[in-house]
């Protein structure tokens, strides 16, 4: 098993040893109520009796629409005034998958040299295409094959897809999510490190995230050609690094389940890492960077024989510390305990004046709003004087954060199926409704409703 050049697996994690253990390593989000509202945009329709919307993009046309992939099969177009329309359906897949368990159709987005085409990642029980570029559990595995995760070219017109590549899963979480293409036409896919992160009592006892020659816990850089083939970019970090098990994909590692990205208007890359118990990151991305997993969480050293505490170790060079963090405690306002990072975007042009420039987090389990400090920390900005599972009467609310084609934010919550606007402005109340019409998709329409009571929670 190929490691990279200064690690072994005896090195590969923190000892307890001599060192102080911290379990809430950073300060309480202090509150903040600037004055936020919610106006529903949209209900996503119910598919096998549920709906899971697991994140939106704008769909980059210029007509405002966004891309809203929901796990149980479906993606549609979601207008500015909230209209649905369903743009691709593969819930032919969907019978192969469990949609609750990060698995489903997890992510669309338009492709960035053929408009007519989406670039989408699916988790199935058998692999689609022998002829795809394969990645293989490392050479000498014992590990069991749960799934694979599928990266394709679809023609949402015609049905058709070209896989390009497929990634043998041993968990059955921390899979590949929502890529992010970018101006050169290029697009970074997050691959997590298989899950299951403590497996046999060790956190991390793989290294997935510390090789070079799996892309489990990677940032994958590469150009879809449209034609269900693709090229690696000539610079990216690891191309002609002289050993031939690596992999030239590779952009950035040491990840423990990066699920999303953006872009900053400066041109940072920033990405999202969920952490396993007691930290959730927000990085800066660089070519060629290692963010930690599994040695690090957070600012912190992991311990490999309890993932309940952190060891306070200091910086250790060769890793990129994040540049936000925040922990696992109960929030002050409802006492949720924060459990993963869901989504991130910067307020450009959003509209309120306060968060302007800014980039803004959303924890998945309790819908906790974010707003990042300077310093790395962060507040909890509060909706209405109450927060985000407040609001729509849930102790699990499963969030996302997005934004539209103008800069608007977005917030989603996949247990109740909804699609909200933020803003700063007279409140529309929640039980607004807002317009659906799914042409040409009749069997869809298995009843669609308004979630607002307790559901019982998915992970």
């Amino acid at each position: 098993m190929k490691y990279l050049a200064t690690l072994s697996l005896s090195l590969l994690l923190c000892s307890p040893v001599a060192a102080t253990t911290v379990s809430q390593p950073y300060a309480e989000p202090p509150l903040r109520d600037l004055g936020l509202s919610l106006t529903l945009l949209a209900n996503v329709p119910d598919v096998y009796g549920d709906s899971r919307p697991n994140g939106s993009v704008p769909y980059g046309d210029g007509s405002g629409r966004l891309l809203l992939t929901d796990r149980t099969g479906v993606a549609y177009t979601v207008a500015p005034n909230g209209t649905l329309s369903p743009l691709l359906d593969a819930r032919s897949l969907v019978p192969t998958m469990t949609y609750g368990s990060e698995q489903g159709l997890q992510a669309a987005v338009r492709h960035p040299k053929d408009g007519n085409l989406l670039l989408t990642v699916t988790t199935e029980s058998v692999n689609p295409n022998l002829d795809a570029r394969l990645f293989k559990l490392p050479t000498g595995s014992t590990l069991p094959i749960d799934h694979y995760d599928v990266v394709s070219e679809w023609n949402p017109t015609t049905s058709k897809r070209n896989v390009l590549m497929v990634i043998e899963q041993w968990g059955y979480d921390h899979n590949t999510n929502q890529p992010l293409c970018l101006a050169d036409g290029s697009c970074l896919i997050p691959v997590g490190d298989g899950g299951n992160t403590v497996y046999s009592g060790t956190v991390g006892k793989f290294g997935f995230g510390q090789r070079l020659d799996s892309p489990l816990g990677t940032l994958l850089r590469i150009i879809p050609n449209g034609d269900g083939t693709y090229g690696v970019p000539k610079d990216n970090p690891f191309v002609g690094d002289g050993d031939s098990a690596t992999l030239a994909e590779i952009y950035a590692y040491g990840f423990r389940n990066p699920q999303r990205g953006y872009v900053r208007a400066d041109g940072t890359l920033v990405w999202i890492d969920m952490g396993q118990a007691n930290a959730e990151e927000v990085n800066a991305i660089v070519a060629g960077g290692n963010y930690g997993w599994p040695r690090r969480e957070g600012n912190y050293c992991v311990v490999a024989n309890d993932e309940t505490v952190l060891e306070d170790c200091g910086s250790q060079a060769g890793f990129i510390d994040p540049v936000a963090a925040y922990d696992h405690g109960a929030g002050l306002a409802d006492q949720l305990a924060r459990r993963a990072i869901g989504g991130i975007a910067a307020c450009e042009g959003c509209g309120i004046p306060e968060l302007e420039g800014d980039t803004l987090a959303i924890d998945l389990a309790t819908g906790a709003l974010l707003h990042e400090l300077p310093g790395g920390l962060f507040e909890e900005l509060l909706l209405g004087g109450k927060t985000f599972a407040q609001r729509l009467g849930l102790d699990r609310v499963e969030a996302r954060l997005g934004v539209d084609e103008t800069g608007g934010l977005l917030l989603i919550s996949r247990l109740e199926g909804t699609v909200y606007h933020l803003q700063r402005s007279a409140e529309i109340p929640i039980g607004s409704t807002a317009a659906l019409a799914l042409p040409g998709l009749a069997l869809l329409l298995l009843p669609g409703r308004r979630r607002l009571h307790r559901r019982t929670a998915v992970s």
